[in-house]
């Protein structure tokens, strides 16, 4: 539309000049019509000496939340770059998956996001910034998928494909999941508690502080004399020879029916929504155990080539704290965790007699026995305000 206004307005100047023999008006013609193969040749010229890369190949964000990027643009002429134009897509895959298209595991990785930016640049190197929702958990591809540079009427353009690419995790957003490990009310003085770990070792010989009652603390834990003072329950708190670890069990979900009718882009999109309420809920069941300054190992499996095999990890994904509960879900992401396992028939509860075990299905089970399943429109609801007692 540019090249035909330009065009029209030549052949209009040159019209006008030679019918009122105005001089001027035909040198301003004359000079516009040969400035045309300049122009076809200037984008060309500053094409080749602009390179655009990330800053950082790989960010961290939270779910919902604006994710950040910086680019580093540099033009090596002396030149100006008036305008350019960079193509940005983003998509969402395991770490086996190159490029956007099929994954490694066959699933179709469908563009999220799809823009594209505009700048100008002068000699030398500049930054040009821009943010993206990161709108589920797990692994975010950003790419630089084409560049394109104009000159300065924009009336021609000159592009070239890229080959730089941005990694991005998306954790969930912090919560944790109350538990209380106690079947007996609180105001009974010896209540009947129940090992919330596979390994505990608490040591009696040594008291390490005093404190304030929680529900839970057993009875002959309670200072009496300490308590008649400050009219409020406190307990002895002992040191511990070993830390006390919880297992948790992560097993693949029952194969969902129905889906066939949705288009692979909504199919996609509930897959990834499903997924976002697994990790929620596992992170917040790992915030939960580390606030009660309980360790935490996590197992689990899946299928490869026919062959079942155990997490990378030999005795489980150990986590002490909340950057070790990121190192396990961006291991997870990067394995690719099962969503769905065709052959899952035994229930986790029946498969695993000790500790936690999680499917993506929202099945939290606590020693072979379904403490709850979550409901995935009150999930965040259901952690914020639910208390379970094991």
């Amino acid at each position: 539309m540019k090249r035909a206004t330009f065009l029209l307005f030549v052949i209009l100047s040159f019209y006008i000049a030679g019918l009122y023999r105005y001089p001027p008006l035909l040198v301003l013609s004359a000079a516009a019509l040969l400035s045309l193969p300049l122009l076809f040749f200037l984008p060309r010229h500053l094409k080749r000496r602009l390179l655009v890369e990330p800053v950082r190949r790989s960010e961290t964000a939270r779910k919902e939340e604006e994710l950040e990027c910086e680019l580093r643009v540099r033009n090596t002429g002396r030149l100006p770059v008036s305008r350019f134009g960079l193509r940005v897509s983003a998509w969402y895959g395991d770490g086996q998956a190159v490029r956007k298209g099929a994954g490694a595991d066959g699933a179709i990785r469908p563009q999220k996001y799809r823009m594209v930016l505009y700048g100008g640049c002068d000699s030398g190197e500049s930054v040009l910034r821009f943010s993206i929702l990161a709108g589920h958990c797990g692994l975010m591809r950003i790419s630089l998928d084409g560049l394109r540079v104009y000159d300065y009427f924009s009336l021609f353009s000159a592009g070239e494909k890229l080959q730089e690419e941005m990694t991005a995790a998306v954790f969930p957003a912090p919560a944790e999941l109350r538990l209380v490990f106690s079947s007996a009310e609180a105001g009974r003085e010896e209540p009947e508690t129940v090992s919330a770990c596979a390994v505990s070792g608490d040591s009696r010989d040594e008291v390490r502080q005093l404190r304030e009652y929680r529900p839970g603390d057993l009875g002959r834990d309670i200072h009496w004399n300490q308590s008649a003072r400050m009219d409020a329950l406190w307990v002895r708190e002992y040191e511990r020879e070993t830390e006390e670890i919880a297992e948790i069990y992560l097993f693949p979900g029952r194969p969902g029916q129905g889906k066939r009718r949705f288009r692979k882009k909504q199919r996609e999109e509930a897959r990834l929504s499903r997924l976002d309420d697994f990790y929620l809920l596992l992170s917040a069941l790992i915030h939960g155990l580390l606030k009660q300054e309980i360790r935490v190992r996590v197992y689990w499996q899946r299928k490869k080539n026919g062959q079942m095999y155990q997490n990378g990890r030999k005795g489980g994904f150990l986590i002490r704290n909340p950057e070790d509960l990121r190192q396990l879900l961006l291991f997870l992401y990067k394995e690719g965790f099962p969503f769905v396992d065709e052959t899952a028939g035994e229930l986790p509860g029946k498969a695993m007699g000790e500790g936690f075990c999680l499917n993506p299905d929202l099945e939290l089970y606590w020693n072979g026995r379904l403490i709850h399943q979550f409901s995935r429109q009150r999930l965040e609801r259901e952690v914020e305000e639910m208390v379970f007692v094991l």
